[in-house]
């Protein structure tokens, strides 16, 4: 790092230092593959510092380690114990010998400290306009530290393949619905609908519309749901059986993955379908037991957990059942509402593994809290997104969604389009 770069680092104040020392040495590690989770407490009784530490006292100070390298070898561990090291940026060991940060921060890679700089202390880029601005190349990451075991975390995204509709097209089915039963009139060019009016009005989502629906037609409200999944959805003309088709789906790939991997795979899907059993069962032979809140432990110890945390809505030839069915705002809510609540507490479950994010955009905002908090604990736990480059016009955007990603615990790896990533999916 030359002088005019470090300058920068000098200009961060206490807490903006703090954090740049938490996320540098999180990601330093998670690269170089050290077995550290870097967390944010000492352990009370046997007092051992974990990685960096954080202890709030009745003065509120806070105490950090950071670590002095050579290469890739950690050579010995410094403290930043005084107001006196935050400000001059320099560290301390255990005799008390001071030694300069900037022996530390050159051992980072430039890309990752240009993004730890943009965003964990939200410099603009007229801050770090020394700095050079390269892509982090999330690829090159994730092929370097592919973990032996590979789980997913999937959204909607992966079933367009199969026609199943998206978010939009069933809050509009369901408010048609509404205004049948209510004999509102139904919307038309120029004129406010005054249901979408109510729900933008009240929580500035489409949440509200699924409760209402609900308390005037329980039947319609789920019948609704269960046609609108499975509408355009037929098993025997999509041949869920192995052919060309098939193969170039991502859920199709997902499977296979799992199936041949050798340890137990946990896949968590926000997805009510069990469009992904149905294709492993239809093609590989591994065991596989779907989850959903209040769903039976099974008998035998399968190879393949499939989790529904909003809930398990299976297309049968039988008449079929909800389960455990979050849709509405007041269900939302609830499932999120403490950190012991079904939907959190398997998503922080699953947030122990190294994921692959596929059809899962990151905007729900509830699974936000859970990336960001499951971050804040242990700094060097990543996870993936693929995703697609933003259009040329909008490329300057890929950067700033890397950024924020990285904020959560999450290494985007771009493909320039989704038969590029299929591609790429089917050599894992």
């Amino acid at each position: 790092m030359n002088t005019e770069n470090f300058k920068i680092l000098n200009k961060l104040n206490k807490t903006q230092y703090y954090e740049f020392l938490r996320y540098a040495i999180g990601l330093w590690y998670y690269i170089n593959r050290k077995p550290y989770d870097i967390i944010s407490w000492i352990d009370t009784d046997t007092k051992k510092e974990y990685g960096i530490t954080s202890k709030d006292s009745k003065n509120r100070n806070i105490r950090i380690i950071a670590y002095k390298f050579s290469g890739k070898e950690l050579v010995d561990v410094y403290k930043v114990d005084t107001e006196k090291d935050y400000e001059q940026k320099t560290f301390r060991n255990e005799s008390n010998e001071v030694y300069s940060a900037k022996d530390f921060f050159e051992s980072i890679d430039q890309n990752l400290l240009c993004y730890i700089l943009t965003g964990v202390l939200a410099l603009s880029d007229n801050d770090i306009k020394s700095l050079e601005t390269k892509y982090l190349n999330g690829l090159e990451i994730f092929s370097s530290l592919r973990p032996d075991t590979l789980n997913f975390i999937i959204g909607a995204g992966v079933n367009k393949d199969f026609g199943f509709a998206d978010w939009d097209k069933l809050i509009e089915e369901i408010r048609r619905q509404i205004r049948n039963i209510q004999g509102i009139s139904h919307p038309v060019a120029g004129v406010v609908d005054e249901l979408i009016k109510f729900e933008a009005k009240m929580l500035n989502t489409n949440y509200i519309a699924p409760q209402i629906l609900k308390d005037l037609d329980n039947n319609i409200y789920y019948k609704t749901i269960y046609n609108v999944l499975y509408g355009n959805f037929d098993p025997n003309s999509t041949k869920l059986s192995y052919n060309s088709k098939l193969v170039n789906t991502n859920l199709y790939q997902i499977a296979r993955i799992c199936d041949t991997q050798k340890k137990q795979t946990s896949v968590l899907t926000f997805n009510y379908d069990n469009l992904l059993e149905l294709i492993l069962k239809n093609n590989f032979t591994s065991t596989v037991n779907s989850k959903y809140r209040y769903s039976k432990h099974p008998k035998y110890d399968p190879d393949i957990n499939i989790y529904h945390p909003h809930g398990f809505y299976p297309y049968t030839t039988s008449k079929p059942r909800p389960y455990s069915v979050i849709l509405s705002s007041y269900e939302y809510m609830n499932t999120y509402l403490s950190p012991r609540a079904y939907a959190r507490k398997q998503l922080n479950e699953q947030l122990k593994f190294t994921n692959i994010l596929l059809g899962n955009s990151l905007s729900d905002y509830e699974e936000q809290k859970v990336f960001f908090a499951h971050h804040e604990r242990y700094l060097s736990r990543f996870n993936y997104i693929f995703t697609t480059y933003n259009s040329s016009s909008n490329a300057w955007m890929d950067r700033y969604k890397t950024i924020y990603y990285l904020k959560m615990g999450v290494i985007p790896v771009f493909f320039s389009d989704y038969i590029v990533m299929n591609n790429f999916l089917k050599r894992l």
